[in-house]
């Protein structure tokens, strides 16, 4: 007997669940036609989704993109007053706070290269803050190395 993986997305407490209508956008939209490909999707996405606070605000590069979603974001919560805005890929996902994916939606054709620019961008931050800790952590060793000899 196999047992169901709940897939969940972050700041969210509850297992993400597929509605109809999310269902036929999916297919519309994305081009899953099976739930096998549905579901394999939404685990890789619960993996490399970002929400608007992960995308960097200090870059000038992403602030058209970042008033785009602001934009999307704006006219879903005319509907759907308690929802996240996911965004993975191409796509945005808009999930309910219970854990419901409300609707699909595809990105803008002049954005859709964004994710991939958004995830370097943070890897390189992630990097940089690596290396400054490794600095750190050498020059501390040295002067503990000093004290204890001297």
């Amino acid at each position: 007997m196999t047992t169901k993986r709940r897939v969940y997305f972050p700041k969210l407490k509850y297992p993400i669940v597929l509605s109809k209508h999310a269902e036929l956008r999916m297919k519309q939209r994305a081009g899953l036609n099976t739930k096998k490909k549905r579901a394999e999707f939404m685990k890789k996405a619960s993996k490399g989704v970002m929400t608007m606070s992960d995308i960097p605000r200090c870059n000038d590069e992403f602030s058209p993109f970042i008033l785009y979603l602001r934009q999307v974001y704006k006219s879903v919560r005319k509907k759907n007053l308690f929802c996240m805005l996911y965004f993975y890929m191409k796509y945005i996902l808009i999930v309910s706070v219970e854990g419901t994916v409300i609707t699909f939606l595809t990105i803008d054709p002049q954005y859709e290269k964004m994710y991939n620019s958004i995830q370097k961008y943070n890897e390189s931050l992630e990097f940089k803050e690596d290396q400054t800790l490794i600095h750190l952590d050498s020059n501390s060793s040295d002067s503990l190395n000093a004290e204890t000899s001297g």
